[in-house]
């Protein structure tokens, strides 16, 4: 019977210094919704590049492969908004605790289309397929977070197949086109003058 690893005293979960190749800076960084986008994309990524190695199996995985894109969704959405607001001095159009992405990109989709009249409709409407195909199954990550949902009922109550590599390059072509839009708007709104100048 192999020997279980079961917790010491001299566990801390903070340590830090000795183990340098190792480190995570967890800091403020200037963008920090895209910023942490990027981290939850990364790490959906690379469980999915070890679903696709044989290191992780796929059904052990999905809920927080599933979890982990929508978040990312979720807080690049939400990193263009606020990029606009803040640009606009108007308040957040969304509530403290939204989490639906099809609500979200519902209020993203007119400020892209507004700062770039010209933009490519056919990528955008492509991406507004994406992202309601990812909230027919989830719209807030409930489901994907836990086996019940509020109402008590199961969260996954008929079976779902999916590729986990299929979805790691689709959200690669959707994430690229928000975090394009995203460093675009940042760009276009700061040679924007302001009154008086």
């Amino acid at each position: 019977m192999a020997q279980l690893d079961w917790p010491s005293i001299a566990d801390t979960l903070w340590r830090s210094g000795e183990d340098l190749e190792n480190e995570a800076l967890f800091s403020a960084p200037l963008h920090g919704f895209c910023f942490y986008a990027d981290s939850y994309k990364e790490a959906a990524d690379l469980v999915v590049e070890a679903v696709e190695s044989g290191e992780a199996k796929p059904d052990r995985v999905c809920y927080a492969v599933l979890y982990l894109y929508h978040h990312c969704l979720e807080l690049t959405l939400k990193g263009i908004i606020l990029l606009q607001c803040q640009y606009e001095g108007t308040e957040r159009t969304y509530g403290k605790s939204e989490h639906n992405i099809e609500k979200l990109w519902d209020l993203c989709r007119p400020i892209l289309e507004e700062a770039f009249p010209g933009g490519e409709k056919q990528e955008t409407d492509a991406v507004e397929r994406c992202i309601r195909q990812f909230a027919s199954v989830d719209r807030s990550g409930e489901l994907v977070r836990y086996p019940v949902t509020q109402g008590g009922n199961l969260s996954f109550q008929n079976a779902m197949q999916l590729n986990l590599r299929n979805l790691r390059e689709v959200m690669t072509r959707i994430v690229t086109f928000l975090s394009a839009s995203y460093d675009a708007l940042d760009d276009l709104n700061s040679h924007v003058p302001t009154d008086g100048n």
